[in-house]
């Protein structure tokens, strides 16, 4: 007989399989149920039942107790075991004393009836398990669908998470002067931390906190990634990253979601930290000894808020002195609440960094944390980075010589202008964009940290001295550099004429490739005989230490004119 389909079972027919020794009692039954328009499949003795209930699958057993070979009793307890899904078992049986209705029910039965056969009740009964059969089969579909959704987010997830990794780059967290902790609160962080270093080895941080939690809020921090690695890299400032960041998010995401950051430069050879914080707690600089000397105030909204012209990228830069770290993190760390409600809060934050040795700073953080909440889950993402400033400038590694110098392909004669005035020297970041042309010219990427140094140490003497008649003995007073950096924003906010020209040439001269560098300004120039006297090693002062530098890696340097315009060989 074949087995019933998934249409009878809609229009309420079942397959029910009768198993009873007696010939009168068997036709009886079917008789009865095939009048009710059910489909009937029968059995003489228990294991005629079993066989019929694997081979049919029936929806419905009726069962008599008192029968050959196999008694009803031990073939209910071995249907109930095959059964994948539910499927009611009724016995029938002339046995109607308490203890034999209770045996029935505890070896697996659903129900129990006596004979003589009330064909009414069963009737009712038959309904009740059709019925109560319809919500087992719906639970089953429901569960399988539950299942597939699971198993498809499981997929999503897996994909998603591979993703978000690969476009983190972890490897440029492995940094030796990096230390960092992210918790999310769910499978996926809406924290994000990133590190890498630029052409001149600067360290770059974010750590960017979107609204929400999970997989929503890990999506909205895809835009800022390659952002990220791909300004940093090239040596972009931190204002022109956050300036693209800003316009990527409100580009790509909702209005209500937006991203709370702080980007960070660590510059190890000039020993400053310059932060743009747009709605993220306070990084702070605390030293070895324990001293917080400085904090990052968020000065700004969160990046994705404001359009282009009310967006504001400036940042702040902070010169370090004694060795210490930058410690940043998202405010899901200072609002962990404990049992008692309580948040970690600032001060405890504060604390902790104060009251512990430089190596234990970052491992006794993140104990405290975890201590102050116990077995308590955080509500939010948590998020923690360290970044090592040592006492020391970081040295500069001088040029190698032209027979260790790895060969390039491009070894023609080139050259390139470019000229820049003021309203465009308020808002363009040329030095990145002119070692882009380099590499286009293939000079090879083991020179791009050099001649970023070269290039923007040059431009940056132009622009600050030339046009916005900076003196950079200021940086040497107390509190100058500060003072230095804000008369520079607010000169070069103010600038309304001058312009900048660099040439780069390319040239072969007795068998040696050279790339002359010339960076010549409109200003009014200045005395520079003593300036090119100075010796790196000797120059230990914030001021000065540019032109030393540029000396130090290239084979020449001169200053012609007024000074006002200067050239420089560097080898290949």
């Amino acid at each position: 007989m074949p087995p019933t389909s998934p249409a009878d079972h809609d229009n309420g027919s079942l397959k029910v399989l009768v198993a009873d020794d007696t010939q009168a009692n068997l036709l009886l039954i079917s008789k009865f149920i095939s009048r009710l328009g059910h489909t009937v499949i029968t059995a003489t003795n228990g294991l005629e039942a079993v066989d019929a209930f694997v081979r049919e699958n029936p929806d419905m057993v009726l069962m008599d107790v008192m029968m050959p070979v196999m008694d009803g009793l031990e073939a209910t307890a071995k249907i109930k075991a095959l059964s994948k899904n539910w499927v009611p078992v009724i016995i029938v049986s002339a046995k109607s004393h308490e203890q034999d209705q209770a045996k029935g029910l505890e070896i697996g039965a659903d129900d129990y009836l006596t004979k003589p056969i009330n064909f009414v009740i069963l009737e009712a009964k038959i309904n009740v398990m059709r019925r109560i059969a319809q919500m087992q089969r719906q639970l089953a579909e429901n569960a399988k669908q539950l299942e597939r959704y699971r198993d498809e987010a499981e997929e999503e997830q897996r994909i998603a998470d591979e993703l978000m990794k690969r476009l983190i780059h972890a490897e440029g967290l492995n940094d030796k002067m990096l230390q960092y902790w992210v918790s999310p609160a769910r499978r996926f962080s809406g924290d994000l931390v990133a590190a890498t270093r630029s052409r001149s080895n600067d360290l770059y941080v974010i750590l960017a906190d979107a609204t929400g939690h999970g997989l929503p809020a890990a999506l909205n921090l895809l835009p800022i990634t390659q952002i990220f690695y791909g300004m940093a890299e090239k040596g972009f400032s931190v204002s022109h990253i956050a300036e693209e960041m800003n316009r990527k998010i409100s580009a790509l995401t909702p209005s209500d979601r937006f991203v709370a950051a702080v980007i960070a430069c660590v510059n190890p050879r000039e020993k400053l930290i310059e932060v743009w914080n747009g709605g993220n707690p306070s990084p702070v600089f605390v030293t070895e000894d324990g001293q917080v000397t400085h904090q990052f105030a968020s000065r700004h909204l969160p990046l994705g808020i404001l359009n282009q012209q009310l967006f504001n990228s400036q940042t702040e830069i902070h010169p370090w002195d004694s060795a210490g770290r930058l410690v940043i993190c998202s405010d899901g760390l200072l609002e962990a609440e404990n049992a008692a409600g309580q948040a970690f809060g600032k001060a405890r934050f504060l604390q902790v960094l104060e009251h512990v040795t430089d190596r234990q700073r970052f491992i006794s953080l993140v104990a405290a944390l975890q201590e102050h909440l116990g077995n308590l889950a955080a509500h939010d993402d948590i998020s923690l980075v360290m970044v090592s400033c040592p006492a020391e400038k970081e040295e500069i590694s001088l040029p190698e010589t032209a027979s260790g110098r790895t060969k390039t392909m491009n070894a023609g004669h080139w050259s390139f202008t470019f000229g820049i005035s003021a309203p465009e020297l308020r808002h363009v970041d040329l030095i990145p964009l002119l070692l882009h042309n380099l590499e286009a010219m293939e000079l090879g990427k083991e020179h791009s940290s050099h001649l970023f140094l070269i290039i923007s140490e040059l431009f940056n003497n132009a622009l600050d001295h030339g046009l916005l008649r900076l003196d950079s003995t200021l940086k040497s007073q107390l509190d100058g550099f500060d003072r230095y950096i804000t008369l520079r924003q607010e000169r070069l906010r103010a600038l309304s004429e001058g312009e900048i020209e660099i040439q780069l040439e390319h040239f072969t001269l007795e068998g040696k490739r050279l790339l002359r560098i010339r960076v010549k300004d409109s200003g009014p120039g200045f005395d520079y005989h003593a300036v090119l006297d100075r010796s790196l090693d000797n120059n230990t002062t914030p001021a000065g230490r540019g032109i030393p530098l540029v000396k130090s890696l290239c084979i020449d340097m001169r200053y012609d004119g007024k000074g006002n315009e200067v050239v420089v060989h560097y080898a290949l």
